[in-house]
């Protein structure tokens, strides 16, 4: 293994996990956003392939699902919370990130690139 996992928890019980890597290189670092009914866990073969490379990967769980709070509100989340949610990954992760995203995901990703720089 070349990375260290990590799993944040951030303000409103919104997980993020992070694979850093041990050997850190002058790469970009990348933020996966997971589609409806997945979780992080459907990024881990990314997330180690990236990382042993020398790039930071991260990927969020939106409100309910997976490592994150709220698994008994899941019927109640909007489109406009899991932007919500992903927003506050990026802020947490505070530098510039290739966004990648899958189903629900993707569209979540796109509302949020509307308004920040991305890579």
């Amino acid at each position: 293994m070349d990375y260290k996992r990590s799993i944040w928890e951030l303000n409103g019980g919104i997980a993020v996990e992070h694979f850093a890597p041990l050997s850190p290189a002058e790469k970009p670092s990348f933020l996966f956003a997971h589609g409806n009914f997945c979780g992080s866990w459907c990024w881990h073969n990314l997330l180690a392939y990236f990382s042993s490379r020398g790039a930071n990967a991260y990927a969020v769980n939106y409100r309910g699902h997976w490592l994150s709070r709220g698994h008994g509100k899941l019927g109640d989340a909007t489109a406009e919370d899991y932007i919500h949610d992903l927003e506050t990954a990026l802020s947490a992760i505070g530098e510039e990130v290739i966004l990648v995203g899958h189903s629900m995901g993707g569209v979540v990703a796109q509302k949020v690139a509307e308004g920040r720089k991305l890579k």
